[in-house]
């Protein structure tokens, strides 16, 4: 195994790794946001039936979603 070629390719598989994370929040924090928009847009009391009927996601996730956009 050549030592140079291993170290290459874990430093760029570190880097991409890196890039994925970070796109990854970034995802999360705009799904929040939608998230918020759609809350802000309906009356109260109708956000959790909302996400029942619409999302292919959990009520816990979404709350997460939102914390994330908050934070």
């Amino acid at each position: 195994m050549n030592t140079l070629v291993t170290y290459k390719e874990l430093n760029d598989l570190h880097q991409q790794i890196e890039g994925k994370l970070r796109s990854t929040v970034q995802d999360a924090i705009r799904a929040g946001e939608l998230l918020t928009q759609a809350k802000d847009s309906l009356p109260h009391g109708e956000f959790l039936p909302w996400i029942e009927q619409n999302c292919v996601f959990s009520e816990r996730t979404a709350r997460n979603y939102l914390s994330l956009f908050r934070y």
